[in-house]
């Protein structure tokens, strides 16, 4: 699968990788989602497709740019439901402090 069918341009791909001439630190944060972490009772062959195609293109970012020096790719890894809104995907107060806390951690 190529960079433009995950969503990647490969211009993006190009600037990233000449920041590296630039002696800049690049932080690739992989956002928790949701998705990834539905009990499984209540997975369905959607939800399986959105967590492959995500790991998909962060897998696909990862390999494109593991020779980039400057680059440093970081995941966290503490996220639950409980950081979740009940009934949406995005973040709430818990979750919104969680990632604040991990990106001050990573800074």
């Amino acid at each position: 699968m190529g960079v433009e069918e995950c969503g990647l341009s490969g211009y993006s791909l190009q600037v990233i990788a000449g920041l590296n001439f630039l002696s800049v630190r690049v932080i690739v944060i992989r956002i928790p989602i949701k998705q990834e972490i539905v009990p499984k009772e209540f997975e369905n062959e959607i939800l399986n497709e959105t967590k492959r195609n995500y790991e998909m293109g962060w897998n696909l970012l990862k390999t494109r740019m593991q020779e980039n020096e400057s680059v440093e790719f970081c995941e966290p890894a503490n996220f639950n439901l409980n950081d979740f809104h009940e009934w949406d995907k995005h973040w709430n107060n818990s979750g919104n402090k969680k990632f604040a806390d991990f990106l001050s951690s990573v800074l």
